[in-house]
């Protein structure tokens, strides 16, 4: 009888699993803005598996130049630079208002996220009388909310969407104190170790799979 029991309960649970997968929509995305070379680019990834009807989780990977800028004046005598790069993981998770099954994972959404990033700093300053240099560490974090519009294009299995999102960000650099008596150093996270923009734009281009015609 006990293994009777257990069949049962093994078929049961593989029932379960199969018309689960069998159910499953799945999406794969990257960010356009990270696209390509540029001072602050991003490149930022993103798989995305629906949860039931109206819900999905999603995870987002990425790396790059958060933000860099040079400046150079009085013919090279004073100049400065500064590179703010790194990389990030995001879990979140969405909630779509359209449940129509041939358009899962598409239409409006309202979303929450968490974002862990390790970033690097690395500061020169120079001119005739003094120079100085900075290379920190950091681990940042933000939360939040977001919102936006995901689209099939030609009613094909790609995908385009606008995202919207705001929120609070903070963290904290391993030398904080050696930071702080660097003057000029205003980017990406002040001499408190918070981060100075939490907010988020992004416009995806994605592929959603199994695709149903």
């Amino acid at each position: 009888m006990n293994y009777l029991r257990n069949l049962f309960a093994t078929l049961f649970l593989l029932s379960i699993i199969s018309t689960s997968f069998a159910q499953s929509i799945h999406s794969v995305q990257i960010d356009a803005f990270g696209i390509g070379k540029n001072p602050w680019s991003v490149l930022r990834g993103s798989y995305e598996k629906n949860l039931g009807k109206k819900f999905s989780f999603m995870i987002s990977a990425e790396k790059g130049a958060y933000h860099s800028t040079s400046f150079i004046q009085n013919n090279g005598f004073n100049s400065s630079a500064s590179d703010l790069r790194g990389w990030g993981i995001m879990p979140q998770f969405r909630l779509y208002f359209t449940n129509d099954s041939k358009n899962r994972l598409t239409g409006l959404f309202f979303g929450t996220h968490f974002r862990y990033r390790r970033i690097n700093e690395a500061y020169d300053f120079g001119d005739s009388d003094f120079s100085t240099n900075w290379n920190g560490k950091a681990n940042a974090y933000n939360y939040g909310v977001n919102f936006g519009f995901r689209k099939r294009i030609l009613e094909s299995p790609l995908t385009f969407e606008v995202l919207f999102g705001l929120g609070k960000a903070f963290g904290k650099w391993e030398n904080d104190a050696e930071r702080e008596q660097i003057t000029g150093l205003e980017n990406g996270l002040d001499n408190k170790g918070n981060t100075l923009n939490a907010g988020r734009i992004e416009v995806n281009l994605g592929w959603i799979f199994p695709y149903r015609w």
